[in-house]
C-alpha cells in the first residue's frame, strides 16, 4: 500500500514531459517502477508529482543504423531478450536478459531506468559499459550524449569511522534518458556476460561482462571489461583490460587478467549475501570463466 498522496502524471510525448519538468523540476519520474513503487511502498521516497513515461512514442523501439543500436529508454528487458534485431546484431544483450531476475521483473524493468537507478547489483549497467553505450538525455537545457564511461559517478562521504560509499549518475533533475545507442564495432568480436545471481533477488553478487576483438593471429586489440556486484556502481576492469590488449589469448593469459581484475582500486562492497573480501576473491574466478566463455564465442 502507498500511503502518501502524490499528484500522477502521464504525458504522451517528449514535448509534453519537457513542459511538466519545466514546470516542476523536482517531479519523480516512474519507468518500470520495480525500484521505485517499493521505496515509495516503504515510504523511502514521498514524491509530490510523479510522471509516468509509459505513454511517450519516442523512448520506444529498438532500432539498428549504420554503425549503432538504438534502444529507447522505456524498451523493456523482456523485449531486448525477444529481440530479432538484437539476435542477429548483437547477440550479447538478449542472452544476458534471460539471466536477468524473473520473467515478471524482466516484462516491467526499462533499460533506461535501470540505467538510471545505477543499482551496484544491477546487470545492465555493466552491460551498457562492456558494449561502450552512449546515453542520450534530453531535458529542459536541451539534449546531449554521454559516453558510459562518464555516465556513473561513485562518491564517498564520511560516515562515523569509516566510509560510506553513495551512487549517482550524472543524471540531472529535470533531465530524462531518451535512448542508448550501442556502437556496432567492426571485425570479430567476441562477448559474454556471467554472474553469481542471487537466488531470490536475482541480482547479481558479482557479474561480469566482457567484450574484446581478436585479429588473424588470436591477438587482443580491443577489449571492455565491466563488473557488477562488486562496488557502489559498476566499473571497467582497466588493469585487466591492459592485460589483454595486444597479447596472443592463451589460458595463461586470461589467468593474469583475471587476477588483476581483483586489484582494482575501487571500494568493494559487502552485505548480507556476500562480504567485500567474497567479492574481491571471486571476481577473478568469474573474469576467467567469462573471458574463456567469450574467447568459445558461446554465452553461460
Amino acid at each position: 500500500m502507498i500511503s502518501c498522496e502524490f499528484e500522477y502524471c502521464k504525458p504522451d510525448s517528449l514535448p509534453a514531459l519537457m513542459q511538466i519538468l519545466t514546470m516542476y523540476p523536482e517531479a519523480t519520474l516512474l519507468a518500470g517502477g520495480h525500484a521505485l513503487l517499493p521505496a515509495m511502498k516503504s515510504r523511502e521516497i514521498r514524491p509530490e508529482r510523479l510522471v509516468d513515461l509509459a505513454a511517450i512514442p519516442e523512448l520506444r523501439g529498438i532500432r539498428r543504423g549504420s554503425d549503432a543500436i538504438q534502444i529507447g529508454a522505456m524498451v523493456t528487458t523482456a523485449e531486448v531478450e525477444h529481440s530479432s534485431l538484437l539476435k542477429e546484431a548483437l547477440p550479447l544483450l538478449p542472452d544476458a536478459a534471460k539471466v536477468i531476475s524473473d520473467p515478471l521483473i524482466r516484462n516491467r524493468a526499462t533499460i533506461g531506468g535501470s540505467l538510471a537507478q545505477a543499482e551496484p547489483s544491477g546487470d545492465w549497467p555493466a552491460i551498457a559499459l562492456a558494449v561502450g553505450a552512449i546515453i542520450h538525455l534530453t531535458g529542459v537545457n536541451g539534449e546531449r550524449a554521454v559516453p558510459i564511461d562518464d555516465f556513473f559517478q561513485i562518491e564517498t562521504t564520511p560516515a562515523g569511522n569509516g566510509l560510506a560509499v553513495g551512487r549517482r549518475t550524472v543524471v540531472a533533475r529535470s533531465e530524462v534518458i531518451t535512448h542508448v545507442s550501442i556502437p556496432l564495432v567492426q571485425g570479430e568480436v567476441r562477448r559474454s556476460y556471467l554472474k553469481r545471481m542471487h537466488p531470490a533477488s536475482g541480482f547479481a553478487l558479482i557479474g561480469v561482462a566482457v567484450a574484446l576483438r581478436l585479429d588473424q593471429d588470436r591477438r587482443c586489440d580491443w577489449c571492455r571489461i565491466a563488473i557488477t556486484g562488486a562496488a557502489s556502481a559498476a566499473f571497467r576492469a582497466l588493469k585487466a583490460e591492459r592485460c589483454l590488449v595486444g597479447t596472443a589469448i592463451s589460458g595463461e593469459i586470461i589467468r593474469e587478467a583475471s587476477m588483476l581484475a581483483g586489484e582494482e582500486n575501487v571500494e568493494f562492497i559487502g552485505d548480507p549475501f556476500g562480504s567485500s573480501a567474497y567479492r574481491r576473491q571471486m571476481l577473478p574466478v568469474y573474469l576467467r570463466r567469462a573471458l574463456s566463455t567469450a574467447i568459445e564465442s558461446a554465452l553461460v
